[in-house]
């Protein structure tokens, strides 16, 4: 196998800091390696706007791509990382997005960090910085509305879910478990809602 270095003169210099903008592998196939791309213009200076960031690292983007001949609908996979990320900063970064891969289908793998069928385990990671959850939302309604968890996908829901009473006949129900269907069946509904 073939490796090429490849640091396009239109990049700043990554050298100095020990890695490549790109490599190329070849035997058999040829795959290009793209390193992450900031929001540096040529000469290393970084704008304190994250709009001006995020359309520099996609144009740093482009670049790599056209020095190692690939193009936009070529690229596998991409990785982004933003600091003190907060959902007003999603438009501009899908904007971006957009602009250099169109309306291009995704697939996004999931691998979770923490497996629990523990509602509450699960909001107390996401409240530490582990990671997002979907939680339902009489779960996490005061830790929202707190400020403790952001929800990040605000047009999105899992949709309805059921709640049933399962007993063997409706005859010779006790009362006491009667009384506790009624209870269920008039207060659940509002605990769920709000």
């Amino acid at each position: 196998m073939q490796l090429t270095i490849v640091n396009p003169d239109s990049l700043y210099d990554p050298v100095p800091n020990g890695y490549s903008h790109a490599v190329v592998a070849e035997g058999g196939v040829r795959i290009a390696f793209i390193a992450g791309q900031g929001g540096e213009d040529r000469t290393g200076a970084l704008s304190p706007q994250f709009k001006d960031q995020v359309r520099q690292a996609y144009t740093n983007l482009g670049v790599a791509l056209d020095a190692v001949g690939a193009k936009p609908n070529q690229v596998a996979k991409i990785t982004t990382h933003v600091v003190d990320y907060d959902q007003s900063l999603l438009d501009v970064m899908t904007q971006c997005v957009k602009e250099m891969f169109g309306d291009m289908q995704a697939s996004i793998p999931f691998s979770p960090r923490l497996c629990s069928d523990d509602m509450e385990t699960l909001k107390h990671a996401a409240i530490q910085g582990l990671g997002i959850v979907a939680l339902p939302a009489y779960i996490c309604r005061t830790e929202i509305a707190s400020g403790f968890l952001h929800r990040i996908l605000p047009d999105w829901t899992a949709g309805d879910a059921e709640l049933s009473i399962l007993m063997p006949s409706r005859y010779g129900v006790m009362p006491a478990v009667k009384a506790l269907m009624e209870f269920l069946i008039q207060q659940v509904p509002g605990v769920l809602s709000g």
